[in-house]
């Protein structure tokens, strides 16, 4: 009687850690896809900023090239 009190604790305990694992699987899975959206976010900002700066030197440019010209905008 006593062996089947103990293969049943021990399945039990063996089914409680299986589960744990797997919990612990999905939270390192998930924190996984949270920091890839985070990074292809920040470098999506970061492409933006830079096509932003390029429209800003590139009119800037243009106005000083109309400066020279004499047109004034």
């Amino acid at each position: 009687m006593r062996t089947r009190q103990n293969y049943v604790i021990k399945k039990k305990k063996k089914k409680k850690e299986e589960k744990e694992e797997e919990k612990e699987e999905k939270e390192e899975k998930e924190e996984k896809e949270e920091k890839e959206e985070k990074e292809e976010k920040e470098g999506k900002e970061e492409k933006e900023e830079q096509r932003r700066g390029g429209e800003a030197a590139r009119s800037a440019v243009i106005l000083t090239q109309n400066r020279r010209k004499g047109v004034f905008a």
